[in-house]
Parts: structure tokens; C-alpha cells; sequence
């Protein structure tokens, strides 16, 4: 009887301290949508393109941190917005803040192969405010 309780607490420490969070995939590719579902309403965001991108490359030093802008189609309601984030920008339309987090992959001069534009992701905070 003593090893089953001293058992039973082990048991439920450990099964306690397991982490049952995963990481979310956040990141939108190109020519995808998504649903930011928000307490209100529902807004749906498409990659459309990307506009500009001249960020530092990874693989060397810059004196300039550089900028990419993207192109999103954003839907709230029935209003179809068309936008242009920049990096680490953001835009309010209809109380919902759009923000761009990060652009992936970055630039690299010494890479084998250079993403094409259907590589690119996107990384978006939607909130209501």
C-alpha cells in the first residue's frame, strides 16, 4: 500500500510537470490566407506580395538595418483593404491592429541557392483594439 501511494505521487508530479504546449506555426507564405479570429469578429489576411525587400543579408555585417514591405489583403467584415506593411510596422483599420513581426527567410550573399518570392513568409500580430 505504501509504494502504490508513493507511486501515484510520483506519477502525478510527473505527468504535471509535462509541457503540453507546442509552438504554433505563425508564419503565412505567399498567396495564402488566414483567419485571425478575434471577440468580435473574424478578419482573414492574404499574402498577396512582396513589395521590397533590402534587409541586411544574415550572412555579413551592415551598417544599415535595411526594410522589406510586404503587401497583404485584408478582409474585415465586407471591406476588402489593400496594404503594405513595412518592417516592424503596423496599421489600424476598423479598430483591428495589424502588425508585421518578421519577414522570412532573410537575404544571404553567400548562399548556393536565393529564395524565390514563393518562399517568403510572413509573421503577423492581428489584435482588436
Amino acid at each position: 500500500m505504501k509504494f502504490f501511494i508513493i507511486y501515484t505521487l510520483v506519477a502525478t508530479f510527473v505527468l504535471l510537470s509535462c509541457s503540453k504546449t507546442k509552438e504554433k506555426d505563425d508564419f503565412l507564405a505567399i498567396t495564402k490566407c488566414k483567419d485571425y479570429r478575434l471577440t468580435s469578429q473574424t478578419v482573414n489576411v492574404c499574402f498577396s506580395a512582396l513589395i521590397n525587400d533590402s534587409r541586411c543579408p544574415e550572412d555579413v555585417v551592415c551598417i544599415s538595418q535595411g526594410y522589406a514591405t510586404v503587401e497583404l489583403n485584408v478582409l474585415i467584415k465586407t471591406e476588402l483593404h489593400k496594404i503594405q506593411l513595412t518592417s516592424s510596422s503596423d496599421t489600424t483599420i476598423n479598430n483591428v491592429k495589424i502588425e508585421l513581426q518578421d519577414l522570412i527567410p532573410y537575404p544571404c550573399v553567400n548562399c548556393s541557392t536565393h529564395p524565390t518570392t514563393k518562399d517568403y513568409k510572413v509573421k503577423l500580430k492581428v489584435t482588436e483594439i
